[in-house]
């Protein structure tokens, strides 16, 4: 069991590093949010180019975005209704 457990925290820790070296190689302005439209990532390119005010963490999208078009297009996101990738603008 102990093997188990231990081979499935390797395999996570393994998909964490490869996540984390994509999202750190990516140059754009990124920023992620979860199905509870909560910042969990951001590149800090996209506090420029998004105008995001630099506490962002645990905060809600639609506290930290004005344009209705971009809110717009992460709902679709988030609700499938789109691909789950989206260029700006």
């Amino acid at each position: 069991m102990f093997t188990k457990i231990m081979a499935l925290f390797d395999s996570v820790e393994q998909k964490a590093y490869i996540l984390n070296t994509i999202l750190n190689s990516v140059s754009d302005g990124l920023f992620i949010a979860d199905k509870n439209r909560s910042v969990v990532f951001v590149k800090a390119s996209a506090l420029d180019i998004f105008g995001i005010i630099s506490d962002f963490a645990d905060k809600n999208i639609h506290n930290l975005i004005c344009d209705k078009a971009l809110i717009g297009a992460i709902e679709d996101c988030i609700a499938l209704k789109k691909p789950p990738c989206l260029k700006w603008p």
